[in-house]
């Protein structure tokens, strides 16, 4: 599912020119477990900080292609481990028995995997 914010007119028009062309929309719109956030793909990709992003002008009003719609436990891990996990190693990092370990071990075991 996807936050409310981004389906609304502040929410499509403040963040992307088109959400419904983000990468993973389809799979986001319609997953009825997971909130899906949108994430930059410029913070990781070039390591920019959403303050830099803004400045640059890069923040908002992106093409559909500049972002990318990730669940949100995975946003988090993006985000610590500075890259957006491959794709196949989603089921995994998703499995309720994983996300039922402390965070601690869960992000050590992350670091571990190379993901």
């Amino acid at each position: 599912m996807i936050g409310k914010s981004y389906l609304t007119r502040r929410g499509t028009t403040g963040v992307c020119t088109n959400i419904k062309g983000v990468e993973n929309y389809s799979e986001a719109f319609n997953d009825k477990e997971f909130l899906w956030e949108l994430h930059h793909r410029d913070e990781l990709d070039r390591g920019l900080t959403r303050k830099e992003l803004k400045v640059r002008g890069e923040y908002a009003h992106l093409p559909p292609e500049k972002l990318i719609f990730l669940p949100g436990y995975i946003h988090s891990i993006a985000h610590f481990i500075g890259h957006i996990p491959r794709r196949d190693c989603w089921d995994i990092l998703l499995n309720e028995h994983f996300r039922a370990l402390p965070s601690e071990f869960a992000l050590s075991l992350i670091k571990q995997m190379n993901l």
